[in-house]
């Protein structure tokens, strides 16, 4: 076993990723290996999975050479993977364009949906899934993953086909009666021929015997001769397109397989009694009609044997019967005298399900995206759920905010865009709500919540019309949409919103599903003040004006920071949050200065830049065009944006425009630290290759195995593709893109041991061509992992993340691609108040002399101060090589991230160029950003000491060694917090 290789190393991993066994221990390193390897593997089934996998991957991440994001180890193989909402290959769809099995079906198409309209849809592969065997009434096996959703009639909501339960009914999704036109009488005249007609030479003919005689009106005008011919037989109709003997195409439109059927009736079937049947030898065929049928309003039934053997003969000749249900006719579509005055029934609407049985099978499984019912039709007209993803959302003012509680709840990080084109549909605040909080006296925490002013002095947890808060992170985010819904409903009539938090659990209480203790109901009580108070603010903006005023983009900011709030009060040690706005928002000057007085610290905050910036700043310094407004505010934002990261780091810079090369669905946000291009909803699934790992001490690279370190943590993240996720709108997302990152830790090291200097390596060829060849590996493998496992290839595949907590686990010197930040520092490392073993952890610092004390900004939250030295300090044989962040400029950081940009990352480089402030004006920087922006697709300049209880803070060698003096002992390695390095940063 490859032992630790510091304290650090090992804190961070039996405080962050060891889980505890059933037992009662705790893992061990090699068993979270395992368990993390094994966990990944079963996303898949064992044919995708290279001879000696298992143990290359094992041996790498044990050794640290390979470290999938925080995420990965902490839950990987610990819950059965999720199925996503899918339909067996095979299975027909009916498009406008027509009847298609779904796996030939890709891109965008216009599918029948609920209603029998046709509306647009995307269709892709989800990958490989178990199949559950749907048989209904009609006779119809559908084959759907278990956690496709049916439509299920005469009820509100779905059914997954695992719950589905013999006499559910599922809705039958006829199109109406199609229009009799040119096309219909062309498809009557083929089924007449189909039915009764033969072919001859290039041609097709018909005879029709008695009263059938009555249909050559139908098909006379299609044939080359003047008219028909007496025969013995009957009467003769020949030279017909030979095409009439055969099928019609499931491209063919409605009409024509309308008349089809109805010519097909009348020759080769019988009505009765309004019962309508057409039969055939060939069951094959009929399965083809039934098809055309629905295609044409039209549901059937399971064809049956009628006879097997000639009754003339004996020799095998079958006869199959299937019943049309009469109620998809009218008495127009009888062609046949004896056939008129028929009766039909009603149309049917539903069908019923038989059974549900598990195929045994897992194959390659396909849905779509419509996005106005979330349905399509399949088979003979079976209406089904599939697929979905929203974002902001106008018609549901709350899933926005929901969504994020959840994601933060869980520990992930959440991006968000509140530039006004996102918010600008958003319906209108229609009431100002007050939020009341009520409680059961006997509550423990009863005393603390009206000590802090939050239960109500008007209502009583007696009366009727509370809302009974659950005691569950969907309990809180349930309770919060139910806030918002009832701001933006106009049919309010009570302005009083009473939220009852009796069955909340007290602060300390033990957490069984995801560990830790339990915050009580005080932060969320806080968050529901606080989000009513916002709320009821944009009301009264728009009483003043007149108008019913919506939310704009820093108030959606205001309501997320209050969540983030609660949840970090929650024991949850840090929120990682993105909020990015466009540069030419009305309110983005608002935006860029939302931090300058403490506020917002729940998020980093970003603007959002794109090719019409640039080319106003390109007229403003080269005077080729006049200079207008908008190039003067283009100026006046960057001028903003690097002042206020000379002042506290915020904000950052999103080159949106780079960022939506390779994009198919345009650009909406990054994940928490800006490497991940994201979609809405969708999740980042990062994991990185320690480069430091494959040089020695002697300067000598495993070049060999490092391509192999690269090509299978990419095919490890490709199957983590297929992993659980908590919310179905991600799951759609990661379907849709297959997004991975691969990134890099360790550079700094990397470089040391060669000989080369951080500030030399942009211009080191050697070291760009390692980056380009490891890149192309990258992009071979996943090319050839998604084509093998047929999925779509990964939309983006390369990142540069911050890996904070992963490096120190990894013991290397900087974090991801980041020179030292110093020598010698602080760093302070936040603990929960509200978790036993962190106070306990706390309490071991104090009683050595670290220095502890309270966070001034998040509540239940403690900091110890611990003096670092650099790992690489130890190492040191050539002082001259290592360098630090203290020692170089800002060009020398934007150089390396310049280099990672062009020769690795195809989404972007997380990197914070920490700079003294007092070195540089505003106006140097601005014209620096101007410079590299361009050719980045983010930066961030951080100045030393911006705000209070920084968490680095770069110190002396003397003060270093005072601090280490007042603990008792010498620390020689580095801190162990992180800031966005799980990995999980849905948006």
């Amino acid at each position: 076993m490859t032992e630790f290789k510091n304290e650090t190393s090992k804190q961070v991993y039996y405080r962050t990723y060891s889980r505890t066994k059933p037992d009662g221990s705790q893992e061990t390193w090699p068993e979270t290996v395992r368990r993390v390897v094994d966990g990944n593997l079963k996303l898949v089934e064992p044919r995708y999975i290279e001879e000696g996998e298992r143990e290359a991957l094992i041996d790498l991440i044990e050794d640290f050479k390979v470290l999938p994001a925080g995420r990965h180890l902490k839950s990987s193989g610990v819950n059965d993977f999720a199925l996503n909402n899918c339909l067996a290959g095979g299975t027909p769809v009916h498009t406008r364009e027509g009847v298609y099995p779904i796996r030939e079906l890709t891109g965008t198409h216009e599918v029948l949906s609920e209603g029998g309209v046709y509306r647009k849809a995307e269709f892709k592969s989800f990958g490989v899934q178990k199949l559950l065997r749907v048989t209904l009434t009609t006779g119809e096996a559908i084959e759907a993953t278990p956690d496709h959703e049916w439509v299920i009639a005469g009820k509100k909501g779905r059914k997954y086909t695992r719950d589905l339960k013999p006499g559910d009914r599922i809705p039958l999704n006829l199109v109406k009666r199609p229009e009799t036109n040119w096309d219909y009488w062309l498809g009557v005249a083929n089924g007449i021929v189909y039915g009764d007609g033969s072919i001859s030479g290039p041609s097709s003919f018909v005879v029709l015997c008695g009263d059938k005689r009555e249909l050559a009106q139908y098909v006379l005008p299609y044939s080359k001769n003047d008219e028909g011919s007496e025969q013995a037989a009957g009467l003769y109709i020949g030279r017909l397109p030979i095409e009439f003997k055969a099928l019609p195409s499931l491209e063919e439109n409605p009409s024509y397989w309308r008349g089809f059927i109805n010519g097909l009736v009348a020759t080769d079937g019988n009505v009765k009694n309004g019962s309508v049947r057409v039969f055939s030898s060939s069951i094959e065929d009929l399965m083809v009609i039934a098809l055309g049928a629905a295609r044409a309003g039209i549901a059937t039934h399971e064809p049956k044997m009628m006879r097997e053997f000639s009754p003339y003969t004996g020799d095998y000749a079958p006869v199959w019967s299937m019943t049309l249900k009469g109620g998809c006719f009218i008495e127009e579509d009888t062609l046949r005298e004896k056939h008129k005055g028929t009766k039909f029934p009603k149309t049917p609407r539903t069908t019923s399900v038989v059974s549900v049985e598990d195929t045994g099978r897992k194959e390659e499984v396909f849905c779509c995206v419509e996005m106005e019912t979330h349905t399509m039709t399949v088979g003979c007209g079976i209406l089904t759920g599939q697929c979905w993803a929203a974002g902001w959302d106008p018609a549901k003012p709350e899933e926005h905010f929901t969504f994020t509680l959840l994601r933060l709840a869980e520990g992930g990080g959440v991006g968000s865009n509140y530039s006004a084109r996102f918010l600008e549909d958003f319906s209108a605040v229609q009431v100002p709500v007050q939020v009341h909080i009520v409680c059961d006296p006997e509550h423990q925490d009863y005393e603390d919540m009206v000590e802090a002013g939050l239960i109500s002095t008007e209502y009583s947890h007696t009366w009727a019309g509370a809302y009974a808060v659950e005691d569950s992170r969907e309990g809180w985010a349930e309770a919060l949409g139910d806030l918002i819904r009832t701001a933006h409903d106009p049919k309010t009539r009570h302005t009083q919103r009473v939220y009852d938090v009796s069955r909340v659990r007290c602060k300390g209480s033990p957490l069984k599903t995801f560990g830790g203790t339990a915050s009580g109901p005080e932060p969320f009580a806080e968050m529901m003040w606080e989000v009513g108070e916002i709320l009821a603010g944009v009301f009264r903006r728009g009483d003043v004006l007149d108008v019913f005023d919506g939310l704009n983009g820093l108030d959606a900011m205001r309501i997320d920071h209050a969540i983030a709030k609660a949840i970090v009060a929650g024991g949850v040690r840090r929120s990682a949050r993105m909020s990015i706005m466009r540069w030419d928002d009305d309110l983005i000057f608002d935006f860029i200065n939302i931090k300058k007085k403490g506020g917002h610290w729940t998020t980093n905050i970003s603007v959002e830049v794109d090719e019409k910036f640039f080319e106003h700043l390109n007229i403003l310094s080269s005077a080729l065009g006049p200079i207008s407004f908008v190039t003067e505010e283009a100026h006046c934002v960057l001028q903003a944006i690097a002042e206020g990261m000379l002042h506290n780091g915020e904000p950052g810079v999103w080159n949106s425009a780079l960022t939506a090369e390779g994009e198919v669905d345009g650009t909406y946000v990054t994940n928490p630290c800006g490497e991940a291009t994201l979609t809405p909803w969708e999740p980042c699934n990062l994991g990185s290759v320690n480069l430091a790992a494959f040089v020695n001490s002697f300067g000598d690279v495993d070049f060999r195995g490092l391509v192999k370190a690269h090509r299978l943590i990419t095919r490890y993240l490709i199957r983590a593709t297929f992993a659980d996720v908590a919310d179905p709108k991600s799951a759609e997302a990661i379907a849709r893109y297959r997004r991975i990152g691969v990134g890099h830790l360790g550079f700094a090291d990397f470089l040391y041991h060669q000989g080369i200097k951080y500030t030399e390596a942009p211009f080191d060829g050697w070291i760009s061509s390692v980056l380009t060849e490891c890149a192309d590996e990258v992009d071979l493998a996943a090319s050839e992992y998604a084509n093998e496992l047929r999925i779509p290839v990964p939309i983006k595949k390369r990142v540069i993340a911050p890996t904070g907590t992963i490096s120190k686990l990894a013991g290397v010197s900087g974090e991801a691609t980041h020179a030292p930040f110093a020598g010698y520092f602080i760093r302070r490392i936040r603990f929960s108040d509200l978790e036993p073993n962190e106070v306990a952890q706390v309490e071991e610092y104090r009683k050595k002399g670290y220095r502890v004390e309270k966070d001034r900004q998040a509540a239940n939250t403690s900091i110890v101060e611990i003096p670092t030295k650099d790992s690489l300090l130890d190492e040191l044989e050539f002082p001259e090589y290592f360098q630090h962040a203290g020692e170089l400029t800002i060009r020398d950081m934007l150089n390396v991230q310049q280099m990672y940009q062009e020769h690795w990352a195809d989404q972007a480089v997380s990197y914070t160029a920490n700079v003294d402030p007092t070195k540089y004006t505003a106006e140097e920087l601005a014209g620096l950003l101007a410079e590299y922006l361009p050719g980045l697709k983010g930066t961030t300049v951080f100045p030393e000491l911006s705000f209070d209880q920084a968490p680095y803070e770069r110190v002396s060698f003397e003060e270093y060694k005072a601090r280490a003096e007042e603990v008792g002992i010498e620390v020689t390695d580095t801190g162990f917090d992180e800031v966005c390095a799980s990995g999980a940063c849905p948006v």
